[in-house]
């Protein structure tokens, strides 16, 4: 878990190459972040897409180009959930499964902020505690990150993912057993 920095740290440099000199190993796992929430991401994008399928071209029917692309317009990964959100909870009314994907709709936003939080920060490495890197906040708080914690965050976002997928199996088993209609 990050760590509140203490007035130890009194000098620092937010040069990314100064990042990625001294703690590479945190610069990567930022970009395994990066990564895992795209898998994600693809995840919403194949369910909408078989749904929106499912409904105009019958079951397998795929229309990956066109829900890709609807959602690369929406600008903010909580509008993008706001979308998928409020599809699904048309299609899952009366049903299961629509508490499981609230459940999962409250995680997703969580590791989308975890996500967000990684990938836009300023990150700093500092001599007063060259085993960690700074995170400066807009009010100018610090944080100290180590790799541990990027992986940590890495291993949620993964868990969610796969849970993500998981769920949408379930949806499909309902969509083909007819207990949800498009």
């Amino acid at each position: 878990m990050p760590q509140p920095a203490t007035d130890a740290i009194r000098g620092w440099s937010p040069n990314p190459s100064w990042v990625q000199q001294h703690r590479p190993e945190c610069v990567s796992a930022i970009g395994l972040v990066a990564l895992a929430w795209t898998r994600v991401e693809n995840e919403l994008a194949s369910m909408i897409s078989g749904i929106v399928g499912a409904a105009r071209l019958g079951y397998g029917g795929n229309l990956d180009w066109i829900v890709i692309n609807v959602m690369s317009q929406v600008e903010t990964i909580r509008v993008r959930l706001k979308v998928v959100g409020s599809l699904l909870r048309r299609l899952l009314q009366g049903s299961e499964l629509l508490d499981e994907w609230e459940s999962l709709d409250r995680r997703l936003y969580k590791r989308a902020r975890d996500r967000n939080v990684i990938v836009h920060s300023e990150w700093a490495w500092s001599e007063d505690d060259p085993a960690r890197i700074l995170r400066i906040e807009k009010d100018g708080s610090k944080s100290l990150w180590s790799e541990e914690d990027f992986l940590d965050a890495f291993q949620r976002i993964k868990d969610v993912e796969h849970d993500l997928h998981n769920f949408m199996k379930k949806v499909w088993l309902e969509v083909e057993e007819g207990r949800v209609r498009l």
